[in-house]
């Protein structure tokens, strides 16, 4: 899979990597969010926690973790660079938190890693930039799955080759529901995503633990990052999630 990854990636905008993270891996990968699940940081409702924002920066134990699992070599073959990993959110959508997440593509990325003079917007009491298209064509999302998620448990569904450019809100809005296809996941596997690839997620009808970890990857910069960026702001709203724009 990974020798076709970046064909697959700049072909439809997204590839799904069947069991890349060993169950060892993943337990690991959420023993160090757990930390943080129980500090304040941690989104809740209903008692249920749904989100963790900026998790490498409070978790600074989580990028070698990532690089051990296999995620940073999965980011280099999708971008064919070496890459380092700048922002990631945890999100767990269940029982109490079932939101849906309306077609939207991801516009934004860190003010801290951005390229100088890309315009800033605060967004959840954090900077963050509004970059080039071209920016955001040379990063990639990867979703690691901690449970099964079945189309019932409100898998994301994508637009297949909607990555090249941002599209108008009433472009989005027009997108036949036949257009949006399915990303059902098992435990253990990755989807490798542009940011621009267009895609929401329904409430589930048969609503479990949807546990996943969505790391953005960027080319590593010729100087080098020895550290994710520090672009802790406030915590996430349910209508926030998967949301860049």
């Amino acid at each position: 899979m990974e020798h076709h990854l970046k064909d697959e990636l700049d072909e439809r905008g997204y590839a799904l990597c069947p069991a890349a993270v060993l169950p060892r891996d993943l337990d690991g990968l959420l023993a160090v969010i757990a930390s943080e699940i129980a500090g304040r940081s941690a989104r809740r409702r209903s008692g249920e926690t749904y989100a963790v924002r900026s998790v490498l920066s409070r978790c600074p134990a989580l990028t070698p973790l990532l690089e051990n699992a296999g995620i940073d070599r999965l980011a280099e073959t999708a971008l064919g660079t070496p890459a380092v990993p700048v922002d990631a959110t945890f999100f767990d959508k269940n029982a109490g938190t079932n939101w849906k997440v309306p077609a939207h593509q991801d516009l934004i990325m860190p003010a801290g890693v951005a390229p100088a003079g890309s315009p800033i917007i605060e967004r959840f009491g954090a900077a963050y930039a509004d970059p080039t298209d071209e920016v955001l064509r040379r990063l990639v999302a990867i979703r690691i799955h901690f449970d099964d998620c079945p189309v019932e448990n409100g898998a994301l569904a994508v637009v297949p080759r909607t990555h090249r450019g941002r599209m108008r809100a009433s472009e989005l809005d027009a997108l036949d529901r036949e257009a949006f296809v399915p990303c059902a996941a098992k435990v253990g596997d990755v989807l490798v995503m542009s940011p621009l690839l267009v895609h929401r997620s329904s409430p589930a009808t048969q609503p479990g633990h949807r546990r996943v970890l969505h790391v953005v990857y960027a080319p590593r910069p010729e100087r080098g990052v020895s550290e994710p960026i520090d672009n802790v702001g406030a915590p996430l709203e349910p209508e926030d999630l998967e949301v860049g724009r």
